[in-house]
C-alpha cells in the first residue's frame, strides 16, 4: 500500500511575499498565475497550496496608483449600495468596523514567482490634494407667472373654432 507523500511547500500561509519581476513565458497565459504587471507587488499569503500556487493578499501600498484608486472607489460605491440596501435598525445595530469593510486585491500566483519579504507594507502615496475652486454661487430664480389651466370645455370650444377656420377657407 503506497503513502501518500505531502509535498514540501515553498511558502506557509501568513508570509510576506514579493513578486519577482520576469518576462511572461509560454505556459504562463495558460496557468494564468503570472502577468508582468504583478511585477514588484508585495502582499501576505492567505493560503498557500499544494500544486505550488499562492493566494496573495496584495498590500495597497504595492498597487499601482490607478488601480489602487479604481479599487478604492469600488470599494467605496460597494459599501454604499449596501449599507443603502438595510433598513435604518439594521444600520444603527451594526459596528463602525462592520460599516466600515474595506475589500481585499487578491491575487494566485505561482510560488516560484514570489520571494520572501521582510520589508514592513508599503505606505499610500496619496496624491496632493487638487484645491477647491469655490463655485459660483446660484442665480435667483426669478418668479415664473402661473396661468390658470383651461377647463375641459375651453379647451373643446377652442378645438372647435380652430376646425371652424379651417373649413371656411
Amino acid at each position: 500500500m503506497a503513502v501518500a507523500v505531502k509535498p514540501q511547500l515553498k511558502f506557509k500561509d501568513g508570509d510576506r511575499v514579493k513578486i519577482t519581476e520576469r518576462e511572461a513565458g509560454n505556459p504562463d497565459p495558460k496557468a494564468l498565475t503570472y502577468y508582468p504587471f504583478y511585477a514588484n507587488l508585495s502582499g501576505k499569503i492567505i493560503k498557500a497550496y499544494d500544486d505550488g500556487t499562492i493566494a496573495l493578499d496584495v498590500d495597497r501600498g504595492s498597487l499601482p496608483e490607478d488601480i489602487r484608486l479604481r479599487h478604492e472607489a469600488s470599494e467605496t460605491n460597494m459599501r454604499e449600495k449596501w449599507l443603502g440596501g438595510l433598513g435604518e435598525e439594521e444600520r444603527d445595530r451594526l459596528s463602525e468596523k462592520h460599516k466600515n469593510f474595506s475589500l481585499r486585491y487578491t491575487l494566485l500566483v505561482s510560488a516560484n514567482d514570489a520571494e520572501l519579504d521582510d520589508s514592513p507594507p508599503p505606505k499610500i502615496k496619496r496624491a496632493k490634494p487638487v484645491p477647491q475652486i469655490a463655485a459660483p454661487a446660484p442665480a435667483p430664480v426669478a418668479e415664473v407667472e402661473t396661468v390658470p389651466r383651461k377647463t375641459a370645455a375651453e379647451i373643446e370650444a377652442a378645438e372647435q373654432a380652430y376646425l371652424a377656420s379651417k373649413q371656411v377657407k
